[in-house]
Formats: structure tokens, C-alpha cells, sequence
């Protein structure tokens, strides 16, 4: 072997062990500050998956419809035979509120801890000032089912239900007008969510949908591109929207809602109700007890184990405080793993 062959073999060798020694450099550090940070207390930057917690109701309804927390202890449940309950800690245990009614319950909305509405059968709206001490009957002008409601202050609000209907307030739900749209079908409308004061959309069967751009003065039907019923909407920003419905129908908007791309997939049952956080993390629940969480905007979901029974509603104050509601009396709440 002459001296340049020995030099460039000497050569090769001290770079692959400088090399081999980077590398085994860059690996204890990763383990020294991985174990540093548990030593500490602290964790890694991971999204743990949720771990939803059965919450005794106390009774056994028809079901639960909707769930809505105003703050993190003060939260309302409403469902089957006029049933309205309340909790004021955080969803652990729940008192029965009287409605005055019998009619089922669909939704309900609160402003602040003291101030909300309920919708269900037969056009009840009902409203309490009293944190649901009393509830007071409103008059809508119809006898037909309202499904949904949002209040985007103490005055203005809207409802949707049967017959493509969307009823709309500016006092507060002591007066109430039916807005006129331009879909030329009679559906059930079966929510309907305001991201801003004066930006809505409402869902329904048939794959409709509704916006609005002046607070529910008017509506225009926007292509969906599917026939499925939806049954739920949110839209966490104006432009940035989801809907789903039956057979795991899964819908998304960019555009506020001139286009729609089908991002099914996750589940082949029913999907009940949607709630985002963001554009990015969400929920979806329904048939079966079923629930879904995305971190990509809808690209991808991870099941999290919920409930034995149908849920009909989902709801999130942030990432560490979430309930659900469903069938035969459901109440779950959300906790991080590692932190229940």
C-alpha cells in the first residue's frame, strides 16, 4: 500500500468515528433532557388523548339533546319530557331544573352563567334571567319543532327547525320573525352556528345548508355537494367550517362555504355534533357512544373512547374541559390522560 493510499484510509477512519461521535453526542443529550423533564415534573409537548368520564345525571330520560357550560363549573343539559338539568361544579353532579314544559328539548344557549334559552317540540322556546331558577315561555309564532338556537348577544339571536325555518330575535326572544331564504324545499333545519355577529350557517336534511350574511336577515342555499342529512355544524373561524350527518358524512369548508370537500371516512355511523376549538383541533361525536378528535383540521381523526350510549351532544371551553351528552340519561366529561 503507498503512502497516499494509507493517508486517505487514515482519513476515512478518524471522520467515521468524529462522526460516530456526534451522533452518540446528540443521543445522550436527547436522553439527559428527556429524563431532566420527567425528573422535573414536566412532560413532553403531546396532545395525550382524552379520558371521558361517565357523570351520574341521576335520572334516565328519553336523552339529553344538548349540553352548554358558560363557564368551567356552571353548565345545563337539556333533553326528553321538558328536562333541564344544571350543574355547578364542573359537571360532577347535576340538580333537575324545573321548564314548566313536557315538550322534548333540542337545544340550549347561555350568554353568561345566569342568562339563556331552550328550544324543542311544538316551537317551545323558553328563557331564564336566573342562572335556570325559572324558566319563562317565549312565543315564536310557531307550533313547528325548533332544533337549534345561538344567541350572539343579550338581544339578537336565531332558531332553526322544521319546514327550512329560521326564526330571528333583536329584543332579546320577546318578538320573533321567520326570515325568508331561497331554497325552494321544505326541510328540517338541525343546527345552526354564528363564528360572527352578523356571519350564520344552518344545516339540515338533504345535505342543505344556509347563510347568512347580514345576522339572519336573509339566507342563501350554498352547494353542498351531498344528499346526506346534516345534523350538526360549527364553524371555528367565518371561512373555516365543518358539517356531518348521517353514514359518517364529514363535509369541510375554506371559502365560507361556497365550496365543500367531502373528508368522511372516520366512522360509518351517525355523526351527531361537531365542536372545534380551532381550525385545527376538534371533536366529532354520535351513534354508539363514538367519539373523534382531529389536531389537522379534519385529515385525520383518532377515536376516544366514549360512551356505551348514542351522544347528541359535544361542547369544549378549551382544550381541558369538555363534557358530552346522549341517550338514557349520558353525562361525560373530558380529562387529560395522566391528569385524572
Amino acid at each position: 500500500m503507498n503512502s497516499h493510499s494509507s493517508f486517505k484510509t487514515i482519513t476515512r477512519r478518524v471522520l467515521i468515528k468524529l462522526f460516530m461521535g456526534k451522533i452518540c453526542s446528540l443521543l445522550i443529550s436527547t436522553f439527559l433532557m428527556t429524563a431532566c423533564l420527567f425528573e422535573s415534573g414536566e412532560k413532553p409537548a403531546v396532545d395525550p388523548p382524552n379520558v371521558w368520564v361517565v357523570q351520574d345525571s341521576g335520572i334516565i330520560p328519553s336523552g339529553f339533546k344538548s349540553i352548554f357550560f358558560a363557564n368551567q363549573n356552571t353548565g345545563y343539559v337539556v333533553g326528553g319530557g321538558g328536562s333541564i338539568l344544571k350543574s355547578i361544579d364542573g359537571g360532577t353532579s347535576w340538580k333537575a331544573e324545573s321548564s314548566g314544559v313536557d315538550y322534548g328539548l333540542l337545544s340550549v344557549f347561555f350568554l353568561n352563567a345566569d342568562t339563556g334559552w331552550t328550544v324543542g317540540d311544538n316551537g317551545t322556546i323558553l328563557k331564564t334571567r336566573d342562572g335556570g331558577a325559572t324558566w319563562l315561555p317565549l312565543d315564536g309564532g310557531t307550533t313547528r319543532l325548533i332544533s337549534s338556537i345561538q344567541f350572539r348577544d343579550a338581544l339578537h339571536g336565531c332558531a332553526a327547525g322544521m319546514q327550512s325555518m329560521v326564526l330571528c330575535t333583536s329584543d332579546g326572544g320577546e318578538s320573533w320573525a321567520i326570515r325568508n331564504s331561497d331554497t325552494t324545499v321544505d326541510l328540517q333545519m338541525n343546527a345552526m352556528h354564528f363564528p360572527e355577529a352578523n356571519t350564520g350557517y344552518a344545516v339540515g336534511d338533504d345535505g342543505l345548508i344556509l347563510k347568512t350574511t347580514d345576522g339572519g336577515k336573509t339566507w342563501a342555499e350554498l352547494k353542498s355537494g351531498t344528499k346526506s342529512k346534516l345534523y350538526t355544524t360549527f364553524f371555528p373561524t367565518a371561512s373555516i367550517g365543518y358539517a356531518a350527518g348521517g353514514n359518517g358524512t364529514i363535509i369541510k369548508t375554506a371559502d365560507g362555504g361556497a365550496t365543500w370537500s367531502d373528508i368522511s371516512g372516520t366512522t360509518a355511523q351517525g355523526i351527531l355534533s361537531v365542536y372545534f376549538l380551532n381550525a385545527k383541533t376538534g371533536w366529532v361525536a354520535g351513534d354508539f357512544g363514538a367519539i373523534f378528535k382531529t389536531t389537522d383540521g379534519g385529515l385525520t381523526w383518532a377515536p376516544e373512547k366514549g360512551a356505551e350510549h348514542t351522544l347528541f351532544s359535544i361542547f369544549f371551553l378549551d382544550s381541558m374541559h369538555g363534557w358530552a351528552a346522549g341517550d338514557f340519561g349520558t353525562i361525560l366529561r373530558a380529562e387529560k390522560w395522566g391528569t385524572q
